[in-house]
């Protein structure tokens, strides 16, 4: 199928892609289970690895993590193992949230869009399949979708642009009752961010919302 309307919307930044590994129907079922309708081709052939500035960014094949390597054991689930085996992580925005396939949720066929937020700890469930993703949500609902409002606001007060292995986290997560404000960020490796956000809520899991933390264990 054509993404038209997302390559419309969104530009590819230079100098991000890498070597482009061949990625066939088979390896979409090898970490999917399923084919999702466009996934291979897009993956394989259409995909960059940043767009719009660090707005959105594509794990592909190739590269470093890789599409596989970032959905393996040693990837984001390390810290996130409650969600093991249900999210196939396809990409990130700029703050950081894992936008995935969830297994667990399954409309004709095909593995629904949820996305992680290290930030909050939530999970959000996007009734759309990935290519309704991409050509809907993406473009009708952007900000919505990447925040792309508060990014505008984060650039606009002096902030970098993320490269692909960066994100722009909160210094202090938001369910430890750090501020949703531009004073709250700072630019740090994603993969140390997802980590850390991952840790953190495992041990202040359950606790009811304005809880008072102590000390926490970082390993």
């Amino acid at each position: 199928m054509s993404f038209n309307r997302f390559e419309a919307h969104y530009s590819p930044d230079p100098g991000f892609d890498g070597d482009r590994f061949r990625w066939s129907a088979s390896d979409t079922r090898r970490l999917l289970g399923v084919e999702p309708l466009g996934f291979t081709d897009f993956v394989g052939t259409r995909a960059h690895r940043s767009y719009n500035g660090g707005l959105l960014r594509f794990f592909l094949p190739g590269v470093s993590p890789s599409l596989e390597d970032w959905n393996s054991t040693t990837g984001w689930v390390a810290e996130w193992d409650h969600l093991e085996g249900r999210l196939a992580v396809f990409a990130s925005d700029w703050l950081g949230r894992q936008i995935a396939l969830d297994r667990r949720r399954i409309s004709q066929g095909e593995p629904l869009v949820g996305i992680l937020e290290p930030g909050t700890g939530q999970l959000l469930e996007v009734p759309q399949t990935f290519a309704d993703f991409l050509e809907t949500e993406l473009v009708d609902f952007k900000d919505a979708a990447l925040a792309s409002n508060f990014y505008d606001q984060w650039i606009g007060a002096g902030g970098r642009r993320p490269s692909p292995s960066e994100c722009v986290g909160y210094r202090v997560p938001l369910f430890l009752n750090g501020s949703d404000s531009i004073e709250n960020l700072e630019i740090t490796d994603m993969s140390v961010y997802v980590s850390l956000c991952g840790q953190l809520e495992q041990q202040t899991r359950g606790l009811a919302p304005g809880t008072k933390v102590g000390r926490v264990k970082i390993d």
